[in-house]
């Protein structure tokens, strides 16, 4: 499982000892003159991660805050258990998340018809005024949530009143993992995809008759919603955990992509479709772009036979998709005669240009990671997050990367509809320490928009829109 992997990964590569000592030394609040250091607590941020990786959905849970709570499972006689099947979006180990989520904070979530969790929080005097969010998917990589939840925490640690509400955001059906549409949960929210369109998909599997539907999914769950109330997001900040960079780096916009579904038949279509698979890979590389497949289904031609239907995904980016994906054809088109076949069909999924992030964003974060490049030490001597006597400088002080961000992402949505979006890159492999630095650069941003467009009195510009 995409969650419980990425959990696991990171808990086993370090202790929970440690706390980031890194300051944001700007005016965290109108109201404040001298505001006092404001650090991410590093070890709790490491033990939420444990605490999550370890947590199991099948203790006793309580559903009293879900609008449609499942039924009890046949003779159980404990009202806070129901069954909850294995699975990916909307299943275990994501229901943990959501779960977790949703206790954690004490809040009552506004869930909308996708299951998208909105966790709104009392952090200002303004609470009309339009929030920043704080998100992530509820469905792959934990771990911008994670970044998320601990800068709310850190805000409440030091009781931080900012002059937007906060609002932390958790993204149904983002991975396309278990139904074939990426980003579903903020496609339907930034109005890209109809709720009844979004709700009529199936899961991913050889038995069209046996799939259920997303809106069978989420009714099954109890996280079928409906977001009636309103609430107006002027920003929204997301940090996106990245598999190609070595240090933290600014998401100042994201590349071109597309999703195809490429259907071969006749023939051996199981290996024509195999061969596909590598030569689009191959295509990606000499045209200096992407291409992967995420969904791969053959029919069951028994032991000994030749399946005569396969059908797999194809995940394009770079500046030149079209160019791709007309070469990658080409050669879909020979194999497929090779091996006495043909392609049959090819349906674009999605299809998302290119786009730039807000540069008030942008510049807000740009802030923030030159405060924490400049901070002096990453810790004490003796349980410095890097290492005993590290500082900032000794990792390149001043050095700020930015990039186009190379993989779906929420963020994506959020800014195509209008919202002023900004995006933490933080290396995925890196361990902790990594994301506790991501964290805190996520949270010099919140408070450097927070200041700017709070002193600006920027309360109704464009992209304040209502969910």
């Amino acid at each position: 499982m995409l969650v419980t992997r990425a959990l696991r990964s990171i808990s086993s590569r370090t202790s929970s000892t440690t706390r980031l000592a890194l300051t944001y030394s700007r005016r965290y609040s109108s109201a404040s003159s001298s505001p006092p250091q404001i650090r991410i607590n590093a070890a709790r941020l490491q033990s939420t991660v444990e605490e999550l990786a370890n947590l199991s959905v099948a203790k006793p849970l309580n559903h009293s805050y879900m609008p449609n709570p499942p039924s009890r499972s046949p003779g159980s006689t404990d009202p806070r258990s129901y069954p909850l099947p294995t699975g990916t979006s909307l299943l275990p180990p994501t229901t943990s998340l959501r779960h977790y989520l949703t206790t954690t904070l004490g809040v009552t979530p506004l869930i909308d018809d996708l299951g998208s969790l909105f966790l709104p929080l009392a952090s200002s005097p303004r609470p009309s005024a339009p929030s920043i969010a704080l998100g992530g998917p509820l469905d792959s990589s934990p771990l911008p949530l994670l970044a998320a939840l601990e800068v709310v925490r850190t805000l409440q640690d030091y009781a931080v009143e900012t002059t937007h509400p906060i609002t932390l955001i958790g993204w149904s059906c983002s991975s396309g993992s278990r139904f074939p549409r990426a980003l579903l949960g903020s496609g339907v929210w930034a109005g890209h995809v109809g709720v009844d369109e979004a709700w009529g998909i199936r899961e991913v599997g050889s038995d069209h008759a046996g799939r259920r539907t997303v809106k069978a999914c989420l009714r099954e769950s109890g996280w079928l919603g409906s977001l009636d109330a309103s609430v107006q997001l002027g920003a929204y900040f997301e940090a996106l955990p990245t598999k190609w960079i070595d240090e933290i780096e600014i998401g100042t916009g994201a590349k071109a992509w597309r999703w195809i579904e490429v259907s071969v038949k006749g023939g051996d279509a199981l290996a024509a479709a195999g061969r596909c698979v590598l030569a689009g890979r191959e295509v990606g590389n000499m045209l200096n772009g992407r291409v992967s497949t995420g969904v791969f289904e053959a029919a069951n031609a028994g032991f000994a036979g030749t399946p005569r239907e396969a059908k797999f995904s194809l995940y394009i980016m770079g500046k030149n998709v079209d160019e791709i994906q007309e070469e990658a054809l080409r050669m879909f088109a020979k194999i497929a005669f090779e091996e006495g076949g043909v392609v049959e069909k090819v349906e674009v999924v999605m299809d998302e240009p290119e786009l730039r992030f807000d540069e008030h964003c942008i510049a807000a974060i740009r802030e923030s990671l030159e405060d924490v490049s400049g901070g002096g030490l990453l810790g004490d001597h003796e349980t410095g997050l890097l290492g005993p006597g590290v500082s900032v400088g000794e990792l390149g002080e001043g050095t700020v990367v930015e990039n186009f961000v190379e993989s779906p992402m929420d963020a994506v949505n959020t800014a195509r509809r209008g919202v002023p979006t900004g995006v933490v890159m933080v290396p995925e492999d890196n361990g902790p320490e990594e994301w506790a630095l991501g964290a805190q650069v996520l949270l010099g941003a919140v408070l450097e928009w927070d200041r700017v467009q709070g002193a600006a009195g920027n309360f109704t510009e464009r992209g304040f829109l209502s969910m």
